[in-house]
């Protein structure tokens, strides 16, 4: 399910790479975390690197032998 915080989560990343002038990928990973009442508990965290994400788009966009 698509939370409101997931989907901010991912807008956040989104904006964050279309709008930096050398920034091209960000790694997000769901985690559990404890917040203040009311506050969802699953939330998108940054864990890996630029490098990392860009890797993982070539990879999805290589043509098929």
């Amino acid at each position: 399910m698509l939370t409101e915080a997931l989907a901010a989560g991912i807008t956040r990343a989104y904006v964050d790479v279309v709008t930096h002038p050398t920034r091209r990928g960000v790694v997000l990973c769901v985690q559990e975390v404890q917040g203040k009442p009311g506050y969802a508990k699953s939330q998108l965290i940054e864990c890996g690197d630029e490098e990392e994400a860009i890797k993982e788009i070539e990879n999805l966009l290589k043509p098929a032998d």
